[in-house]
């Protein structure tokens, strides 16, 4: 018995690909200039990961799409 996992009929680097051309995603890597906003942050939200999404939303002038409101304090665009 599995552990509720959604189970794919092709390898996942197959899955995500065409998951990410299909609904034209693009992955955004990590940059030095992300760090340097990261860098001067507040401390409003302590996870480092969610910083550095705050981080990049404000770099490349993006919203986020998320259900958590911890990263308002930043003057993010936060949809959902």
């Amino acid at each position: 018995m599995g552990i509720g996992k959604y189970p794919l009929s092709v390898p996942v680097e197959t899955f995500f690909t065409s998951a990410l051309t299909a609904n034209d995603i693009q992955i955004l890597a990590v940059e030095i200039r992300h760090a340097a906003v990261l860098s001067a942050l507040p401390m409003h939200y302590k996870d480092p990961f969610d910083r550095m999404i705050a981080a990049q939303a404000l770099s490349e002038s993006i919203p986020v799409v998320s259900i958590d409101a911890a990263l308002d304090p930043y003057g993010i665009t936060r949809l959902w």
